[in-house]
């Protein structure tokens, strides 16, 4: 059986877990194909509950991506510290929507990871200097500083960031 999210990431090989005393499912597809030479290419997407419990559960399981592929552990901080910041960012201001999605893909010697939401949307602003004391507000001049290449693009509906680490 086939799990969808309703955004065209219908997979044989998607799993559908429930969290209990939660509301709402995550969809899980994690695909990976051999690309010649020992090289491996890796799609992970999770479609989540646009609650504050999942922005956790989205660092771990990029954790799990990234430590089964085998990427040294300084881009696998890095990497997670942006998808925690970029999945905070989705649950913090999609209010006009329930989930939002996570891609992670590795391969060409790069990761490659996207958070999208239907939500209102939202623009990049120009990064904010960093006086120590804010406690919110700072995620994508982190994302900035943690990846090799940013975009953030509003969509209709939603916003799509993406950015792109290159691997050691």
């Amino acid at each position: 059986m086939a799990a969808s999210d309703g955004n065209g990431w219908d997979d044989p090989a998607a799993a559908r877990v429930w969290a209990p005393g939660t509301a709402g499912t995550v969809n899980v597809a994690v695909l990976s194909a051999a690309t010649g030479k020992g090289k491996r290419m890796i799609d992970a997407r999770v479609t989540l509950p646009r609650q504050r419990w999942t922005v956790p559960l989205a660092r771990h399981l990029t954790r799990a991506v990234l430590e089964g592929a085998h990427v040294a552990s300084d881009d696998r901080d890095d990497i997670e510290l942006a998808v925690s910041e970029a999945c905070g960012n989705a649950v913090r201001h999609a209010r006009s929507t329930d989930r939002y999605h996570l891609r992670l893909h590795l391969g060409g010697g790069a990761c490659v990871v996207e958070v999208t939401d239907e939500g209102a949307g939202f623009g990049p602003s120009a990064p904010r200097a960093s006086t120590g004391v804010a406690s919110s507000g700072r995620g994508l001049a982190i994302i900035r500083r943690l990846a090799d290449e940013l975009v953030v693009r509003r969509r209709r509906p939603g916003t799509l960031v993406r950015f792109r680490k290159r691997l050691a």
